[in-house]
Formats: structure tokens, sequence, C-alpha cells
């Protein structure tokens, strides 16, 4: 009964999969990013560019503390760190 209840668990999460992917590439990802909570607002600044936001964020990310403190008092200091550096959502 057991090994039952495992095996059908493994085909429900391969079949989950499946449409997580396949709803990916027919171009539903920010529909999943809001559906899982991932999805944000750009970030914008006048006349920044990619590379500018890619350096800023870096910064940011070791400013904030990424992966050493709590998941939300690391974004909080990102996202003023962010803000500091002239970029708005």
């Amino acid at each position: 009964m057991a090994r039952a209840l495992a095996a059908r668990g493994r085909i429900e999460m391969r079949l989950l999969l499946v449409v997580f992917l396949l709803l990916g590439s027919l171009g539903c990802v920010p529909f999943l990013q809001g559906l899982l909570g991932i999805y944000s607002k750009p970030w914008t600044r006048a006349g920044g560019t990619q590379y500018e936001f890619d350096s800023d964020s870096a910064a940011c990310r070791n400013d904030a503390g990424v992966g050493i403190f709590p998941r939300d008092l690391a974004q909080r200091r990102w996202e003023d760190c962010m803000i500091g550096r002239g970029w708005r959502q």
C-alpha cells in the first residue's frame, strides 16, 4: 500500500512539472509567476541600462545580506538599496 501511494505521488509530481513546463513554453510565464508569488514590476531608472541595473542589483544583493539574513529582511534591504541608487518600480 505504501509503495503504491509513493508511486502515485511521483506520477502526480511529474505530471505537475509537465503542466508547468507546457504553460511556460506557451507564454504563460507571467501568469505562473503571479500564481507562485514571484512576479514583480520591472525596476526602472531614467537613462538606466540593463548593465547598470545588473551591477546595482549585484551590489545591493551583497549589501542586503541575501543568503545570510531571513528572506523577507534581505528583500526589504535589497529594495531599499535599489531605491537609494535611484531605481523605482
